[in-house]
């Protein structure tokens, strides 16, 4: 290559900038859809992000941005707004070059508009909202490629899609398919644009190894996975997640600990007056199942070591080099109140960020700002950093 590729190191995700904005649930003028947005979008106080925040994430020693941007917002709009929406993202990209950082921008669709979500850019029964994902695609490669290009190496990035849903070998067959015309449709509007693939399952690493990467030989790319195990670990209490109901749960698994985890929960269940009883019953059922899976696993640093030692190897297999494999999503939520699992979290986050460095992987923490107890600094805007969080990635 002529250029020299984008070089990556320690990230963290960004979520809050230019993913969820604001809607008005009605009909459109422009597309049949549900879902209209406010324009100009991402202009609210959850949306912005202070020129002093950015300075402060390269002083603590991260190098890159992984940019989530919602797509929908661009296939659902008329023409003439898809280049305003274009020129927001390559915009944001350059405030953080201009502090120092280099910047993964991440297609991230997201439930907020249930026409052009994950399910339905997965649909294999209407490959409309797929098609017009692909236009989206070319658009924002052709935009983001002058800045990729203007400095010698590059500092800008394109993902090409967040965690696709597809599992199971014909899933898989099909992700392949689909992942080859993402890489298609950028390579048409920017021939030398670094781009970013994944396999499906939600970017996991054993769907990552089921990614043939051979039509992407001479092409200028990077691959990613993503790494929360165990998950029940890793998502205990969040609202949505199956969970939801588990907290304080300690890592490695402890017998002990789990019985304690699991008599909490099913109190918690019990307790709980927004289920049904037949809810209730099926709650308890799956939190039982969870927490014995979780005993099961015997999950400890070794595990993550070796996990990160078959991506590595399927990579040396292809010829693909550590530094283009990324780590680019791994995070944990805070536990509950116990001190001893809010360390076991800590030493979790530890241990993922060793392993990666040990192999060579650039990674990426999820996420920057937040809320549910994942983030480096919680919303609202102002808070103060996870110092927990801030050691066990090796910073200051």
């Amino acid at each position: 290559m002529s250029r020299p590729r984008l070089s990556l190191r320690r990230g963290v995700n960004v979520h809050h900038m230019l993913n969820w904005p604001e809607i008005v649930r009605q009909q459109p003028v422009a597309v049949a859809t549900s879902v209209s947005y406010v324009w100009p979008p991402f202009r609210t106080a959850r949306h912005a992000m202070a020129d002093e925040e950015l300075r402060l994430l390269a002083s603590l020693g991260f190098d890159f941005i992984r940019l989530t941007v919602d797509p929908s917002i661009a296939i659902a709009s008329p023409p003439d707004r898809r280049g305003l929406w274009s020129d927001l993202v390559a915009q944001t990209a350059e405030r953080f070059v201009a502090a120092g950082l280099s910047v993964v921008v991440d297609l991230h669709p997201v439930a907020v508009n249930p026409d052009y979500g994950p399910e339905a850019l997965m649909n294999p029964a209407d490959t409309r909202p797929f098609d017009a994902y692909l236009g989206v695609v070319g658009l924002l490669a052709a935009r983001l490629a002058p800045l990729a290009e203007g400095s010698g190496a590059s500092r800008i990035a394109l993902e090409l899609m967040n965690e696709p849903t597809l599992a199971g070998d014909a899933g898989f067959r099909r992700w392949q398919g689909m992942m080859e015309r993402l890489h298609q449709a950028a390579r048409e509007a920017a021939p030398d644009l670094p781009l970013v693939l994944t396999g499906g399952q939600w970017s996991s690493a054993r769907a990552l190894m089921r990614l043939d990467p051979a039509p992407f030989r001479g092409s200028d790319v990077l691959y990613t996975f993503h790494y929360y195990d165990p998950h029940t670990f890793t998502h205990q209490g969040v609202g949505r997640e199956v969970a939801r109901h588990v907290s304080d749960l300690r890592w490695p698994p402890r017998k002990d600990d789990v019985d304690a985890v699991l008599d909490r929960a099913l109190r918690r269940i019990d307790g709980d007056l927004a289920l049904q009883a037949s809810q209730r019953e099926a709650a308890a059922t799956m939190t039982r199942k969870l927490l014995a899976d979780y005993l099961g696993t015997a999950h400890d640093p070794a595990r993550i070591t070796a996990d990160f030692a078959a991506v590595k190897d399927w990579g040396a297999r292809h010829g693909i080099e550590p530094g283009r494999l990324l780590l680019g999503e791994f995070g944990a939520v805070r536990p509950g109140a116990s001190i001893e699992a809010a360390r076991d979290r800590t030493a979790w986050l530890r241990a993922v960020r060793e392993a990666a460095e040990r192999q060579g992987f650039p990674w990426a923490l999820w996420a920057y700002r937040g809320y549910g107890g994942m983030a480096l600094r919680e919303d609202p805007p102002g808070s103060s950093l996870d110092k927990d969080v801030v050691a066990a990635l090796g910073m200051s």
